[in-house]
């Protein structure tokens, strides 16, 4: 509304004074104070727009080519930056500097998005359109690396799954608790029940992508613990049908997260899976892993041990592959047995079986052999499956590197 516009409106609804002449006084502008206000307020609108869509608040602004420029650099950024993190040959440190740099850069463009604008029909429906697409199609650095959590410890100490730490001691402080978090991915539980109760159900609760929470739901309470349920029957003895007496510990300690991981989508596109890669698959159509009616079928993690025509052979500790000592530093770790690693073991295998990989299919098997369900339970994996490899950790902070 231009200025004269919004004169005449407020004329309607103001009444003027004349002076001695029959001259109009001055308008009051308590009106145009209040649209000031307005506009001043209407800066967020931007910053928003920008949350959604990167650069489209300065587009609103009037500055077309700052936002388009924000735009690409934030979008050639991330991409760039899977590049960086499915690159093993680049160190962890730099690929982590990057993404801090990135999520600057991110801010930087908020708060430049911080300025007074329209938003117009016509330019609503491009950002609504623009929005669909962004939601619709997937991201190009979606095609490159994915982040994956690592939940079990079937491949410890390779990779570090979720793992519950019981004590009798109380909580650290927590300044302390912040940094081990930060920094060793270590969260603390301190769950007390508030009167005699039963435990009757574990219920998963799941936050944004990484972050599962258990519901302990009791005849008489519920109870929100940052912890998955498998952790708390497993490692902390929670489970439903154990009955508290009011002030009973229920679950009193440490939880050391998953590892989080850079799956690289990519190569695999271009080059076969090498032996030895630790691949993450989906599981799907295999039979004796039952699908998840609401997530799906779930996506393991293992070591890729046997490709198509090869034929596999355990020997506890030791693992052959077409008759020969499988080679590589991942296999040798494992074979070697040095705590924490144990050496291969049969599973369901017989002494002395030769298992044949058949075509377009992997054998797989977990460096935590005497802990992980794999291919001597349940077969080989169909390539079609894979997802791609683990590049490397860059969670905890503590853990970050490439895996062998």
């Amino acid at each position: 509304m231009t200025r004269s516009r919004r004169e005449r409106f407020a004329s309607l609804f103001l009444i003027r004074d004349t002076d001695t002449n029959g001259t109009p006084a001055p308008m009051d502008h308590s009106f145009q104070s209040t649209a000031a206000v307005v506009r001043k307020r209407r800066r967020w609108l931007g910053v928003i727009l920008s949350l959604f869509v990167p650069g489209f608040g300065l587009v609103r602004a009037g500055c077309i080519r700052r936002g388009i420029l924000w735009f690409l650099t934030l979008y050639l950024g991330s991409i760039v930056l899977a590049l960086l993190f499915i690159w093993t040959i680049v160190p962890t440190w730099i690929c982590l500097s990057a993404t801090v740099l990135l999520w600057a850069a991110g801010l930087g463009m908020l708060v430049d998005s911080f300025r007074p604008g329209r938003l117009t029909l016509p330019l609503f429906v491009v950002f609504v359109v623009i929005l669909t697409v962004i939601a619709i199609l997937p991201k190009p650095a979606h095609f490159i690396a994915r982040p994956f959590k690592i939940p079990t410890g079937a491949m410890q100490p390779t990779l570090n799954g979720v793992s519950g730490r019981p004590t009798k001691e109380f909580p650290p402080n927590p300044l302390r608790q912040i940094l081990e978090f930060i920094v060793r991915g270590r969260n603390y539980i301190n769950v007390v029940s508030q009167q005699d109760d039963e435990v009757l159900q574990l219920q998963r609760q799941k936050f944004f992508f990484f972050f599962t929470w258990s519901r302990i739901i009791c005849q008489h309470q519920e109870l929100l613990v940052y912890c998955p349920p498998e952790q708390l029957v497993a490692d902390f003895r929670t489970s439903p049908g154990m009955s508290y007496r009011r002030g009973d510990v229920i679950a009193r300690g440490a939880v050391d997260t998953g590892d989080h991981v850079c799956v690289d989508t990519l190569s695999y596109k271009f080059i076969r899976p090498q032996r030895g890669d630790i691949v993450v698959f989906s599981t799907k159509n295999i039979s004796m892993i039952p699908e998840d009616r609401v997530t799906g079928p779930p996506i393991y993690e293992k070591r890729l041990v046997g490709l198509s025509g090869d034929t596999v052979r355990i020997d506890p500790p030791l693992l052959y592959v077409n008759g020969q000592l499988a080679e590589g530093a991942g296999f040798k770790s494992v074979m070697d047995a040095n705590p924490p690693y144990r050496g291969y073991s049969l599973g369901r295998m017989r002494a002395g079986e030769e298992v044949r990989v058949p075509e377009n299919s992997y054998f797989v098997l977990g460096d935590n052999s005497y802990n992980s369900f794999d291919s001597r339970y349940w077969g080989c994996v169909p390539a079609e499956n894979v997802i791609g490899r683990v590049a490397r950790i860059y969670y905890p902070f503590s853990r970050a590197r490439v895996p062998q």
